[in-house]
């Protein structure tokens, strides 16, 4: 495995004999002008496609003749993006924010523990018997 920083990156669909593939090609600091490339599933692109120049991201790098391919290999470590995108936490995070009033609090913090009472709960009308045909 190797921590590369990311000087170029491209990216494309491709027809094969096993379906379309997405073709990502990567210049690194550590390889200079040669290409690095990898044919992915078009649905599973291993978090590639936030990857931009300036990005460090693990790749493992895997020789073939004067080829060099890579396979992705772990979250990104710096840069604009992370090669799997927003955190989970921070998504949940925000999503609980939005869901319950808008409260922030950071992704890195702890996380209290919330309950919800009754009281705290929006009127949604009158309850419906589920004997009347709803």
């Amino acid at each position: 495995m190797s921590e590369v920083r990311l000087t170029k990156v491209f990216r494309d669909s491709i027809d094969t004999k096993y379906g379309m593939r997405a073709k990502v090609a990567i210049q690194t600091e550590t390889h200079g002008d040669k290409w690095l490339s990898a044919l992915l599933p078009t649905n599973a692109t291993a978090g590639t496609e936030d990857w931009a120049p300036g990005d460090t991201v693990n790749i493992d790098v895997i020789e073939k003749g004067e080829f060099l391919n890579f396979k992705p290999n772990g979250p990104s470590k710096g840069g604009s993006s992370s090669s799997t995108g927003p955190s989970l936490e921070s998504r949940v995070v925000r999503l609980e924010a939005q869901v319950f009033g808008g409260a922030t609090v950071s992704a890195s913090a702890p996380a209290e523990e919330t309950v919800i009472q009754a009281d705290d709960l929006p009127d949604f009308g009158e309850e419906v018997d589920a004997g009347d045909g709803f």
